[in-house]
């Protein structure tokens, strides 16, 4: 047995050790634990974190933490020192791209002084998005971190208890990849988070950029844009509300108690002229699908928990199967009954 399994085993038979008190606390419900008495759990709201003492996380996740914060930090600093002086640079880049007029205007006012401060009108429509984008990014990248963390927490102790209705079941044809997907966890999990932050940056920046775009010029562009997509918008409201009403009061029996249709002829005739108005919805809907998928993909880039690909594909997520790698080998070999007992 490796020297760092058998300090933890020694340490496990404390009578006051996270095992010792995991097994104490074994036949309580899932859902209620005893309260903690630490200093730090009296700081945490418990809606928050709540700070249990039958379970500790790994000096291995801690380190990786640790390093991943780092990471966060150096690539802040950097981007801000980085490309601050770089704006003139994508206001033209920008403008370029956009075929807008006012590219020459901000090339002459780059070149005269890019060491002034940018509270002029050109630069300042890249300035206030990219301090914002920054700030939004760091704060998702963050909560995308934590949230994972007590996923950890949570992903083990259902192990722990035998409850494989998030993690997949133990397969013994996949021990390869559990032991490759383990090696890879750290690498992989850092390597998400900072490209995960990095793009979150770009969407925020874009975003916030066409928004102060939008708002100009007294917000005559924005306008327009409303009258287009508001009455589409209108129309897709008023028809699933249309639709709601119908299925809760007129077919489903007993207003939605009972999951039976109650008018099946009138249902069927409400299917065949409901059908075609459904087509061209939802080519506009397929869009949308796509866009969300782009958009939440990368806010949880970082969440190797959360698989884009669904149940059926998640195997072919290599972050996922790092994570899932690491959850087996965490839960075999600092299982808290094994430890206590062993």
């Amino acid at each position: 047995m490796p020297v760092h399994y058998l300090l933890i085993a020694l340490f496990s038979v404390e009578p006051y050790s996270v095992e010792t008190l995991y097994v104490r606390n074994i036949f309580h419900s899932s859902n209620r634990c005893p309260s903690s008495r630490t200093f730090v759990a009296r700081l945490l709201p418990k809606f928050i974190y709540e700070w249990r003492d039958d379970f500790r996380f790994s000096s291995r996740i801690l380190c990786i933490y640790a390093v991943l914060f780092l990471i966060l930090f150096v690539l802040t600093i950097k981007l801000i020192i980085r490309e601050l002086s770089n704006l003139p640079k994508w206001q033209i880049m920008i403008e370029n791209l956009s075929g807008s007029k006012n590219a020459n205007a901000v090339n002459n006012q780059g070149n005269m002084s890019q060491n002034q401060t940018f509270s002029s009108s050109p630069l300042s429509a890249v300035k206030v998005p990219f301090f914002i984008a920054v700030s939004t990014a760091l704060v998702i990248t963050i909560i995308q971190v934590l949230v994972l963390l007590t996923s950890i927490r949570r992903h083990l102790l259902q192990i722990f208890r035998g409850d494989h209705s998030e993690i997949p079941k133990k397969d013994n044809l996949k021990n390869l990849l559990y032991a490759t997907g383990n090696l890879h966890f750290a690498g992989f999990f850092i390597g998400y988070a900072a490209w995960g932050y990095i793009l979150c940056f770009l969407l925020t920046f874009s975003i916030y950029y066409i928004i102060g775009k939008l708002l100009e010029n007294d917000g005559k562009l924005f306008e327009q844009i409303l009258t287009v997509f508001i009455p589409v918008l209108l129309l897709s409201m008023f028809k699933v509300y249309i639709t709601l009403f119908v299925a809760k009061y007129i077919f489903l029996q007993k207003r939605n108690q009972i999951l039976a249709i109650n008018n099946h002829r009138v249902s069927m005739i409400l299917l065949y002229f409901d059908f075609f108005l459904d087509v061209f919805l939802d080519l506009a809907a397929s869009f949308t699908r796509i866009l969300n998928s782009c958009i939440i993909t990368i806010i949880y880039m970082a969440r190797l928990d959360y698989s884009p690909l669904g149940r059926q594909l998640e195997y072919r997520d290599a972050g996922f199967c790092a994570y899932l790698g690491f959850i087996k080998m965490e839960a075999i070999h600092r299982n808290p009954i094994m430890l206590a007992f062993s």
